[in-house]
């Protein structure tokens, strides 16, 4: 089964700075750290099911909520 995350925003999605160099590495002490978190717009098919789900204006998906670097998002 695969999970899918979505985020509702009032503001368009920037990358904080500290996701972007994460996720721009390429060496890993550990292999849980290889995990990346990555936010997309929603595809067609996800507006059209989702239409009157969400009272944000921005709707994405969200890859990788389980990565500490969800949290570094929450708070930026």
């Amino acid at each position: 089964m695969t999970d899918i995350t979505f985020l509702a925003s009032s503001k368009p999605f920037q990358t904080p700075c500290e996701i972007e160099e994460y996720n721009n590495r390429r060496v890993f002490d550990r292999e849980e750290e290889a995990f990346f978190f990555s936010v997309y717009e929603v595809d067609d098919y996800w507006k059209d099911e989702m239409n009157g789900l969400f009272s944000m204006p921005y709707i994405y998906e969200a890859q990788g909520v389980r990565n500490k670097l969800f949290l570094t998002y929450i708070e930026k």
